[in-house]
């Protein structure tokens, strides 16, 4: 039996204010600097339902971990709402980037895991899959592409030798 490729790069918390999320990794535990996206509008597939999903996102480096910050402006249907109700906060999912999306999607789906909302990012596919049962959190696949690395290593790059200067910056502005 196939397992799935078992290396995982990143993770996630689902945050009520993600100003405030940032200030306090940065405050408490100096990571940074993290580049988050101004509020924004996503199409995503929840549990077979088309939907649009409002959220933000900040992404920081901590050594070889990445650490991801999101949070949902509305009520409506997400992995995340699956987890976390309006106002509340917590550990989320850990991600992985993989080479052969389908592939490793279907290694998942083979074990009984539901994907839990999906979608994409320019041709950049991602998806929740439901690994609740197994890890107490989900767990996100995301297409390994050359926009992907380019994004994740400017945010690498920035994070070697920081002095702590400028922690939370507009990827808008890049």
């Amino acid at each position: 039996m196939r397992v799935p490729n078992g290396t995982f790069m990143q993770m996630a918390w689902f945050v009520d204010d993600i100003q405030a999320a940032m200030r306090h990794w940065y405050e408490h535990s100096g990571v940074g600097p993290f580049y988050y996206g101004t509020r924004s509008t996503l199409d995503i597939v929840h549990r077979g339902t088309p939907l649009k999903l409002d959220f933000s996102g900040a992404i920081a480096q901590a050594g070889p971990i990445q650490i991801e910050l999101l949070t949902q402006y509305d009520a409506a249907p997400s992995a995340f709402r699956d987890v976390f109700a309006p106002g509340q906060s917590g550990p989320h999912h850990m991600g992985s980037i993989v080479e052969d999306y389908d592939r490793e999607l279907e290694t998942y789906l083979k074990q009984g895991f539901e994907i839990a909302h999906s979608g994409s990012v320019g041709t950049r596919r991602f998806c929740f899959i439901d690994t609740r049962p197994a890890f107490g959190i989900m767990t996100e696949l995301l297409e390994d592409t050359p926009d992907l690395q380019d994004l994740f290593g400017r945010i690498t790059d920035a994070s070697v030798g920081w002095d702590g200067t400028d922690p939370y910056r507009d990827r808008s502005k890049w």
